[in-house]
């Protein structure tokens, strides 16, 4: 028997769906049914916790996560084998990103949470036929698993997750040969193959495991000498309460990149604007809002089809879509200026940046939001009662043909740009 668990003691796990290299081998001696050794001619290019594609295009064709390597020899899946493979057939094995298929959490997979809404649930098909005087059957249908996780935003931890939500990454660029390294995210239009196993351990036994996981927007929002929250919005294939990848022993692995270092917006906040067709921004076009909302939302789908009980791994549907809200104490006159722009139709451009504590020398944490096409939508300044006129600001985020001044090959409705200790590509 398990041991409830308090919210202080769960343990989640988030781990991109990946593989180191492009393996490939063949089955070389006979790997039965009903067993976890699989013998391969050749084990390099494979690493544990990938899932690999075995007899593709035979009657054979299946798929395993690796658990353990035998060097030169096999590999022990985490699953039985539903067929046997023989050294006659020489069957393929390839390391693929495969939907439906978990990866295992472990070291540096850990995120800090505040809390989470991710949910299955399962269609109720009534027999309500006539003739019937109650209901007496019923059964399963549509099997739907979405939600969110709310998180402190920190200057490191939740890369991964950012990162799968906007598409391109890369390796960060160590600076001054310090323990800062520095990285952009950037807009991807098509996430095809970027998904995640998310992983909660929710009792001392149980684990909630949601094998494929597609992230497809967030919400980045605070207020001024408050910590930043991020809230990251995801589609998954299905809840498994019994996975052999993820256990409560399995999960005791997990650890955190960082649990420090929360986004702050303080004093050292800064949020720039001017017209998208005028110089660089300087401090001279220093905005001053109490909060902050940028959202980002894709318009994805999973269809359903023959064969799976689950969807297929989701894919655009419609056209991305980002906005910002700015929120100011008071309607005066340097925020009247966008009601002018809204008026006008006047594109933007923007930079929000914040400053964390000293990683080393002159290189501290930092945030940046790149913005080179924005414009005004909804201006307002709404009379609640006898006290202060406030004022908010609604801004669409757009793509552009050509970079604005101070933005080098910023085009895309805005990059997000990181200086941490990572020093791995968060997609890799």
């Amino acid at each position: 028997m398990g041991t409830p668990l308090t919210g202080r003691e769960i343990l989640i796990g988030l781990k991109k769906a990946a593989k180191a290299a492009a393996g490939s081998t063949t089955v070389d001696a006979d790997s039965a049914a009903g067993q976890k050794v699989l013998n391969v001619a050749a084990t390099t290019d494979f690493a544990a916790g990938e899932t690999v594609k075995i007899g593709a295009d035979t009657a054979r064709e299946e798929y395993g996560v690796i658990n353990t390597i035998q060097a030169g020899e096999s590999l022990t899946l985490h699953d039985n084998l539903t067929y046997t493979h023989t050294l006659v057939q020489a069957d393929p094995v390839v390391n693929d990103v495969v939907w439906r298929y978990a990866h295992p959490c472990g070291a540096g997979d850990g995120i800090l949470i505040k809390s989470e809404s991710v949910k299955q649930t399962i269609e109720e098909l009534l027999d309500d036929s006539l003739g019937l005087d109650f209901i007496q059957r019923t059964d399963p249908g549509k099997i739907e698993a979405s939600g969110a996780l709310e998180a402190f935003l920190r200057y490191e931890g939740l890369d991964v997750a950012i990162a799968l939500a906007m598409g391109v990454a890369g390796t960060p660029s160590q600076q001054g040969g310090t323990a800062a390294w520095a990285n952009a995210y950037t807009l991807k239009d098509d996430l095809t193959g970027y998904f995640a196993t998310l992983a909660m351990l929710k009792k001392s036994d149980k684990v909630f495991e949601y094998p494929s996981v597609k992230l497809h927007g967030f919400k980045i929002s605070g207020e001024m000498n408050a910590p930043l929250t991020i809230s990251l919005s995801g589609i998954a294939n299905k809840l498994v309460l019994a996975s052999t990848i993820n256990t409560a022993a399995t999960m005791a692995a997990i650890d955190y990149p960082d649990k420090g270092n929360r986004i702050i917006f303080n004093k050292d906040a800064t949020f720039k604007m001017n017209d998208k067709s005028g110089a660089a921004l300087d401090d001279s076009n220093k905005i001053y809002p109490a909060s902050v909302e940028l959202t980002f939302a894709r318009q994805i789908e999973g269809d359903l089809t023959a064969g799976h009980e689950d969807i297929n791994e989701p894919d655009e549907n419609n056209v991305p879509e980002a906005m910002l809200t700015l929120n100011f104490p008071r309607y005066n006159d340097a925020n009247h200026a966008f009601f002018t722009d809204w008026e006008a139709f006047t594109e933007k451009k923007m930079e929000i940046y914040f400053k964390g504590p000293l990683i080393a020398t002159t290189y501290y944490y930092e945030l940046k939001i790149s913005m080179p096409c924005l414009k005004v939508i909804n201006p307002d300044a709404a009379i609640g009662g006898p006290g202060k006129i406030p004022a908010t600001l609604s801004l669409r985020l757009l793509g552009t043909d050509t970079a604005p001044e101070g933005m080098t090959g910023i085009t895309l409705p805005f990059q997000i740009d990181v200086q941490n200790k990572r020093t791995t590509d968060p997609l890799a």
